[in-house]
């Protein structure tokens, strides 16, 4: 079993500093040793957002500790926060607060940090709801303004194939299978007969 230390990412050096100080004055106080620290940006693999959360599952293992100078330094909102915290609990990793009295090794003895994690989750579900009623009222707005909501009818999204589209036409002009194309442009030939089919290049 190991220990990683988590840093929030900054751009001021000092600060990231602080973190990793604050971390290794309490590690000194128990008996816990620092494997590792790391600093997590979320970045997109094979076309899809990786969270930090996947990030961190992919160093953590069950029965791992997990530390941070706060809580604050593992999300930029509430949600992300409580989100994190439950998903490495839930891996059965440790997790350390330090500047927030926060150990989840100690959670069923500790009432104050019990209380903490309660209230974080009553505030992440307030601030979905809040999210939500933001978002419904900015959409009536716009409704009450005379802006049709939605893409407009005959309109289409934008395509991956958009890039080659003379291409495509000129393929199809030689007579070139569709199936000959989508090997030709990397894709399946169903998205290949949609493209044709809804930019009517046949």
């Amino acid at each position: 079993m190991k220990t990683l230390a988590y840093l929030r990412v900054s751009d001021d050096p000092l600060e990231m500093l602080s973190q990793k100080q604050t971390i290794l004055a309490f590690a000194q106080t128990q008996p816990l040793e620092v494997s590792r620290f790391i600093a997590i940006r979320s970045e997109r693999r094979n076309g899809k957002q990786e969270t930090k959360v996947d990030q961190l599952l992919q160093l953590l293992d069950y029965g791992d500790t997990f530390v941070v100078s706060s809580l604050s330094d593992i999300g930029h909102t509430i949600g992300q926060i409580v989100t994190t915290f439950d998903t490495l609990i839930c891996y059965g990793i440790r997790f350390i607060a330090i500047s927030d009295a926060i150990d989840s090794a100690q959670q069923d003895d500790d009432l104050s940090t019990k209380a903490t994690l309660s209230i974080c989750q009553k505030l992440a579900k307030m601030e979905r709801e809040l999210i939500s009623r933001r978002t419904k009222q900015g959409l009536a707005r716009a409704v009450a303004n005379g802006k049709r909501l939605g893409r407009p009818k005959g309109s289409f999204g934008k395509s991956r194939l958009d890039s080659r589209r003379r291409e495509i036409k000129k393929l199809l002009a030689l007579g070139v299978l569709k199936a000959s194309i989508a090997k030709i442009t990397g894709v399946s030939q169903s998205a290949v007969s949609y493209y044709i089919t809804f930019r009517q290049l046949a």
